[in-house]
């Protein structure tokens, strides 16, 4: 839409001549001599899980490793994929020091070898005190070994990776200041100053360029900028939407790229003369909701991926002179669009919602005269319970965030960047854990809006700044950063000057890999049918490539008789109905639900249910089962023309027989609770159907006892 620090680092060098698969050294003359290599370490590091620097001389926050590869000849390697240089690390003995979310397994470097042949890893979050072994292999080869002495603000690397400044956990720490006295005062200042730093606050890799476009000076008017407009993650991770300006038709128009900066794939989403932005990108896949000449929104299905590619008219207001309708954000369910709507008298915007498919809008936020408000760029919570938008309090008068409930209440300030500075264009993560947003100087000339984290639930919010490099900076009255996290939690995209991406470079994240049935990681959308009055019950199953805790949630039960238990991974839905199309989203992530072991990582699939009217009738409803005095759980069934026997089954929720019973119709089936072999069911949850004749019914028992 048109509307307008740096960390230390700990640096190990190492020199790479590589020939036949051995290291060899280039001398001015002659062939190549013995193998070797070179690292050099650039100090004694003093971190903190946040990322952040924690200012001690000569200690730098971060651990940073510079490779050159090069071939016998000592030529440069160019372009060799991150994949192809991993480290591994590994704590020694004698103290507790880790590197969070990097897996022992293995992390990448943070992009392909560049002209020089050169290429780094970062390590930005660190907890502990003691030593961390890294160990570099290149295409395959082992490069030896470095040791790399830490010394963290977080010294009791607690499940959570949280500075807490009290007795009995950081304080008083260890030596921070390399002094030679562990809790001294300087020690305990620094911890005080970090209070709160989370590990949850370090978004990791480095950012990569994906476009090319013209920054500065761009004559002739045919070369193209990048649009001042949000940025949109597609649901699998892979492609970013974002806008592209051409000055010579005075037009912005709707991009799709890959994600992947080895390919800078680029395609064209929407033609015409228009004014597109602010795209947002389905959580079902397949369309776009965007922004049209600042007064209505449209959507779009995506060539290639939708049936339908034609346009369709969501919500509109005012006209394209008078300005009404902008700044879209999809559901996560993938139903009902917020949006900023302009009041043509006050000439405020305000947040409001409507269905994806068009019908009455609702508005959300309000605000009493003589004030006046700028409510734009909506985004929505995980579960689809909140959403944050960038607010002026009057025009020109420093962005800030809020947050309001769907519904309409709630409405509060969630963080005040200062006088004289923004807090812009934030967005949940995808886990709903933290924030992002653009934080800097409210200025046309300092260009220092770069992309932080901020921990929202805190009562005292200390935003994080991340990737604090000028080229990924931007300044402005009304600042468009975007910083915007990959929808599996490990990445980051935000707009600048260019569009950057970066590259996974954290623990992998879990995968679902069955949702009532096999699913791809690729999947968005799994289809159910179900007939009405009838029940539907599968379990959701993922994996996890780094072996971690994985936590299962989900949103949209809000249908009766909808349930999910997440112990057991089991959707449920009694009686189902009425007829129609429901949407029910689940996420899996890496860690504990109250985020003490997560790092972000995560997955998400939505269920994407069809009640039918259609189908073999359903038993009524008093041949549920129910649980007499004796333990024993008893079916009474209904007499059915021709004397049908009657059956019931009984597996476990991975589908494993457990007990089956049959007997006349119109007569009581018991089971008393002993499953095949002959020993007594354990306590859990157990699916059943109960035939009879014609007509089924399916339900679960909860046994909660021995």
């Amino acid at each position: 839409m048109k509307r307008r620090a740096l960390i230390p680092v700990v640096t190990l060098t190492l020199v790479t001549c590589w020939g036949g698969g051995a290291l060899a050294a280039c001398p001015d003359f002659g062939p190549p001599t013995v193998p070797n290599v070179t690292w050099t370490i650039g100090g004694q590091v003093t971190g903190c899980p946040a990322g952040d620097s924690t200012g001690v001389a000569n200690h730098p926050s971060r651990i940073r490793v510079l490779v050159t590869y090069q071939d016998a000849n000592c030529n440069p390697r160019v372009g060799v994929p991150p994949e192809s240089l991993y480290i591994t690390w590994q704590a020694l003995s004698g103290g507790n020091a880790r590197i969070n979310d990097k897996s022992s397994n293995g992390t990448y470097a943070d992009d392909s070898t560049n002209y020089n042949g050169q290429t780094r890893f970062t390590f930005a979050s660190l907890s502990g005190c003691g030593g961390i072994r890294l160990s570099l292999a290149v295409s395959g080869a082992g490069q030896g070994h470095q040791d790399v002495q830490i010394r963290s603000v977080d010294s009791d690397i607690d499940l959570e990776r949280r500075v807490v400044n009290q007795l009995g956990y950081d304080f008083p720490g260890c030596d921070l200041n390399w002094d030679g006295i562990s809790g001294g005062a300087v020690d305990q200042q620094i911890i005080a100053a970090h209070n709160d730093h989370w590990r949850r606050n370090a978004l990791h890799g480095t950012p990569q360029r994906l476009t090319n476009l013209c920054e500065s000076g761009c004559e002739p008017l045919d070369l193209k900028t990048i649009g001042s407009s949000d940025i949109s993650w597609s649901p699998n991770g892979r492609w970013l939407a974002f806008t592209i300006e051409t000055p010579s038709d005075d037009n912005c128009r709707v991009h799709i790229v890959s994600a992947d900066p080895s390919t800078r794939a680029l395609r064209q989403f929407t033609f015409g003369a228009v004014d597109d932005y602010g795209p947002s990108w389905s959580p079902l896949g397949h369309e776009l909701a965007v922004g049209r000449d600042l007064w209505k929104i449209i959507r779009k299905g995506i060539p290639g991926v939708a049936a339908d590619t034609n346009e369709y008219v969501v919500s509109q207001s005012g006209s394209a002179t008078l300005h009404g309708d902008l700044t879209p954000a999809i559901s996560p369910d993938g139903q009902i669009v917020a949006f900023a709507r302009k009041d043509q008298t006050t000439k405020a915007y305000n947040i409001w919602k409507v269905p994806i498919g068009g019908g009455t809008a609702t508005q959300l936020t309000f605000f009493t005269p003589p004030d006046t408000v700028n409510e734009q760029y909506p985004q929505w919570s995980a579960d689809g319970q909140w959403i944050v938008y960038d607010r002026e309090n009057s025009f020109h008068n420093g962005h800030r965030i809020w947050k309001v409930k769907v519904d309409g209440t709630s409405k509060q300030e969630v963080f005040y960047p200062g006088p004289g500075m923004n807090a812009a264009t934030p967005a949940f993560s995808p886990d709903g854990l933290i924030m992002t947003a653009g934080i800097g100087a409210k200025s046309e000339t300092i260009a220092d809006i770069r992309a932080h984290t901020l921990d929202y639930n805190l009562a005292i919010k200390k935003p994080i700044l991340n990737y604090p490099d000028s080229k990924y900076a931007i300044a402005g009255l009304d600042p468009v950063l975007s910083p915007r996290i990959a929808p599996d939690g490990t990445r980051l995209g935000l707009r600048a000057a260019q569009l950057y991406a970066v590259r996974r470079n954290m623990n992998l994240p879990p995968i679902f890999t069955n949702v009532g049935g096999s699913v791809h990681d690729t999947t968005a959308v799994k289809n159910f049918s179900v007939v009405a009055g009838q029940d539907l019950s599968f379990t959701v199953t993922a994996t996890d490539p780094d072996d971690g805790v994985r936590t299962y949630h989900v949103a949209y039960v809000d249908q009766p008789g909808m349930s999910f238990d997440p112990g057991l991974r089991l959707f449920f839905w009694d009686n189902a109905g009425p007829t129609g199309t429901y949407y029910v989203k689940f996420w899996v992530t890496n860690g504990t639900a109250s985020g003490g072991a997560q790092n972000g990582a995560m997955d998400a699939i939505i269920a994407k249910i069809t009640v039918t009217s259609s189908g073999a009738a359903r038993m009524d409803r008093p041949l549920a089962m129910r649980r007499d005095g004796s333990g024993d759980w008893i079916a009474q069934t209904e007499p059915v023309p021709g004397g049908d026997m009657a059956t019931l089954h009984i597996v476990d929720v991975a589908g494993r027989r457990v007990a089956r019973i049959s007997g006349p119709s119109g007569g009581e089936l018991r089971w008393d609770r002993m499953v095949v072999g002959g020993r007594r069911a354990t306590p859990g949850v157990y699916l059943y159907d109960l035939v009879n004749g014609a007509h089924r019914h399916r339900g679960k028992i909860v046994i909660l006892d021995e």
